[in-house]
């Protein structure tokens, strides 16, 4: 059985995340997002293309920084593992342990090619993504370690320190690695091996998708645009209704994607945003990533690309408005309270792992509010398909439901890797239910 990692914990739940930082993105994200719609709104017959080309990146960053101040200038998360009114001096034994970490961190991302370089048969932008960052990380990584060397507050190993420990298997009897037992230098180099499997998959998954529904997000404007732009006389009311709810729909979905990206290439010590432990499960892991492509690709197909499911809301969108746009509505909320569930981790936000115990936002209320939110918004937005197919549509039922039950599955194995943490242990006394009040 593998020992507990964890850190902080004399600290009070809830103390490690404030929502603050999450309001903060998600008020950078608006703005960004406010900024382009006027961009297009002046420029007459706009294309995507017509745009700057950078302008998605530009967002990222002024997102980025503006959550890095509030952790730093409000919260001062620096000074949790770093003291910077005592500086060290860097003796020779000093600089024997930037090299060490140095060539430590080489042989990580030797591990984490062989993620990057199979996934990028079905992903291409994973190895365009590796080649351009990996050697930024690399040469930003040698002052990073220097600056660890003259103010950490510890320079004995710890958990948030496992590349530290993997030095001292590179150079035997490295001063300044403590002396813990072989079984918990075994656990610590799990936990870091998992950690860059984990960062190795989702840190490119995630900028990828993040650029394709900025995307999708500034084409649905411009249509927005285009048809408030022309005469709606005679424009069916379920279709203008339609055309309003898409742009708002991939708006919450930036919110999501954009947040969940900057937490995972935001892990590290100097903000108090490292991986305390990843999961030792492989039920975890499996739960985790059945729902993520290429592993889901199998519902993908099934489920929309069978159903045809756009090209059907437009017809129900047109023939029943009241109905859809209501549905629109609920999905609307539904899909807001799954990107909110994101926002609450700021910078922390991550799959598979523990970085600390959220407890803000819909977490006051029940567990899993992402994915009650999301499962429950499959079953409204795949409606004009139930209508439609009658008693064909079983098939497509009897999938959202396998859906649901991988995701209660992946909530349990969640609970079952945090339960090693005396934290949750505590916010499962105070928020008992898992999905619905009252009921589970």
């Amino acid at each position: 059985m593998s020992q507990e990692i964890k850190s902080n914990t004399s600290w009070s739940l809830g103390r490690t995340q404030s929502p603050l930082t999450g309001y903060v993105g998600l008020g950078a994200i608006a703005i960004c997002i406010v900024t382009i719609t006027l961009c297009l709104l002046k420029i007459p017959g706009i294309e995507h293309k017509e745009l700057w080309p950078l302008h998605k990146p530009l967002c990222w960053m002024i997102v980025f920084v503006a959550m890095v101040a509030i952790e730093i200038l409000v919260f001062k998360t620096h000074q949790r593992n770093f003291d910077f009114s005592n500086k060290r001096v860097l003796d020779k034994v000093a600089w024997q342990r930037v090299l060490a970490r140095f060539l430590a961190l080489i042989i990580c991302f030797v591990i984490s090619a062989f993620v990057v370089v199979p996934m990028t048969f079905l992903f291409p932008a994973f190895l365009p993504f590796y080649i351009l960052f990996a050697p930024l990380i690399i040469l930003g990584a040698i002052p990073y370690f220097i600056l660890c060397e003259r103010f950490a507050k510890t320079e004995t190993n710890s958990p948030t320190d496992e590349i530290l420990l993997l030095s001292q298997i590179i150079m035997p009897g490295l001063a300044g690695v403590s002396s813990e037992t072989e079984q918990m230098k075994k656990e610590h180099m799990l936990n870091l091996l998992r950690g860059i499997i984990i960062k190795s998959y989702f840190i490119p998954f995630m900028t990828a998708s993040c650029s394709t529904y900025w995307g999708l997000w500034q084409m649905k404007t411009i249509s927005l645009i285009q048809s408030l732009g022309s005469n709606l006389h005679g424009v069916p009311a379920g279709l203008l209704g339609r055309e309003i709810f898409m742009p708002l729909l991939e708006f919450t979905i930036v919110v999501d994607i954009t947040i969940a990206m900057l937490g995972y290439i935001s892990s590290c010590r100097l903000l108090d945003t490292q991986f305390t432990s990843a999961d030792p499960h492989p039920s975890g892991w499996i739960a985790a990533l059945a729902c993520y492509p290429p592993f889901n690709l199998i519902f993908e197909t099934m489920l929309l690309n069978h159903v045809c499911y756009e090209q059907l809301e437009i017809t129900h969108y047109i023939s029943h408005p009241l109905i859809l746009n209501t549905v629109s509505v609920i999905c609307l909320v539904l899909i807001s309270i799954y990107s909110l569930a994101t926002v609450m981790f700021g910078l922390r936000f991550s799959n598979l792992t523990n970085r600390g115990i959220i407890t803000s936002g819909p977490y006051k209320i029940v567990r899993h509010p992402a994915y009650i939110a999301k499962n429950t918004f499959w079953w409204f937005a795949m409606m004009p398909w139930f209508v439609s197919s009658g008693v064909n549509c079983i098939g497509s039922v009897f999938i959202l439901i396998v859906l649901n039950a991988f995701y209660v599955w992946r909530a349990l194995t969640e609970e079952k890797h945090l339960m090693r943490e005396e934290h949750y242990q505590e916010y499962c006394q105070k928020v008992k239910w898992r999905f619905i009040p009252g009921v589970f």
